[in-house]
């Protein structure tokens, strides 16, 4: 059957995979780049909270950031689906999108937003 050394072996590999996936994260995903239209990306801090308001010709909404987490509030769209989506984190790797006001807001790895569209050879 199983000897010491097994389990112990097999507590410290589940211990590894547990801290890997909800341990505390590094610096990638600490910054959010919000996009709006064909804006250049507004990039912000998600350790800094803060509330903040966008407004422009087509668009209008209600950015909050508190404890490492996003989400919208106040959009001016009409389905609300960017409100109803809730706070999204750095470990969720997904985005906040509102199609009717071309708005993503997403974490980036740092703030440098840089994004590989292809590679040329």
């Amino acid at each position: 059957m199983f000897k010491k050394a097994d389990l112990l072996f097999y507590v410290l590999l589940c211990s590894v995979w547990y801290f890997s996936v909800y341990g505390p994260s590094e610096q990638n995903g600490r910054f959010i780049s919000v996009r709006i239209g064909d804006q250049e990306p507004i990039i912000l801090d998600s350790t800094i909270d803060l509330e903040r308001h966008f407004h422009g010709e087509n668009f209008d909404f209600t950015l909050i950031i508190k404890e490492g987490k996003v989400h919208m509030e106040k959009s001016a769209c009409k389905d609300k689906l960017c409100e109803k989506i809730g706070e999204i984190d750095n470990r969720d790797h997904q985005s906040i999108i509102c199609l009717p006001q071309k708005i993503i807001i997403s974490f980036i790895k740092d703030d440098t937003d840089e994004v590989l569209d292809g590679i040329t050879g």
